[in-house]
């Protein structure tokens, strides 16, 4: 093995499967055997897990990587961890150090602007370009919650539409991105309304954020004529 990368990411509790470009091993010489890992500290805990086992593994071969089958899964805590890895191509060993850094969980939400609705109809989305998150959270595990509702209209999922009038309080991301989300109207007489919303994954709450909303007149004021003054209507 003449070349080896000994340092991988993986995110706070996600798993991602490992990739031949993980490693970048390289086979020297004319061995055809497949070059098999296996890890040596077996006193800790494995991070790495087949999709094809129960529970983490100590050994893998490049193949195994090659068809998907090995995973990186990340624990619990931020941070670095430590272990030797014994690489072997059937002929030649050699220990290598690896790395493995897991970095957390990341949130972010921005309002990117009101939620226009025009007077009269009876509902507007709430869509994802409206509420723009940013993470590399499972997207399971992104959750909304409505901490004030609006007070002209109710939160829904067009999921439940009809069957109940209650606002809908908590939705997740599935729902936002996939269109299941609308402001509605109960007053057609106000022309502003506004909510509270907040977002959450497993390790962190952001704070609420207000979402404002734009209701458009349905009747336009017609322009006023110009005036005409006395004297250009003498002239006339």
């Amino acid at each position: 093995v003449s070349q080896f990368d000994n340092y991988l990411t993986v995110t706070q509790a996600l798993s991602r499967p490992l990739s031949v470009d993980d490693f970048k091993l390289h086979d020297a010489d004319s061995v055809k055997e497949d070059i098999t890992i296996r890890l040596r500290n077996e006193s800790v805990s494995s991070p790495f897990f087949s999709t094809n086992a129960d529970g983490p593994v100590l050994e893998f071969n490049l193949d195994d990587i090659k068809a998907g089958d090995i995973e990186l899964v990340g624990g619990g805590t931020v941070g670095n961890a430590s272990y030797v890895l014994q690489i072997s191509d059937g002929r030649h060993t050699v220990s290598e150090d690896l790395l493995i850094e897991t970095v957390a969980q990341t949130l972010e939400l921005e309002v990117t602007g009101a939620l226009a609705i025009l007077q009269g109809d009876k509902a507007a989305a709430v869509s994802s370009e409206l509420l723009s998150v940013t993470t590399n959270s499972a997207a399971e595990d992104v959750m909304f919650k409505i901490t004030r509702g609006p007070s002209f209209g109710i939160i829904t999922s067009t999921e439940t539409a009809g069957e109940s009038s209650d606002n809908t309080t908590i939705f997740s991301w599935d729902e936002l991105t996939n269109g299941k989300m609308q402001y509605e109207q109960t007053d057609m007489t106000q022309s502003n309304d506004e909510f509270e919303i907040e977002i959450s994954n497993r390790f962190s709450q952001l704070p609420a954020v207000k979402v404002k909303v734009r209701v458009a007149a349905l009747v336009k004021e017609f322009a006023k004529p110009p005036s005409v003054s006395f004297h250009d209507q003498l002239i006339s």
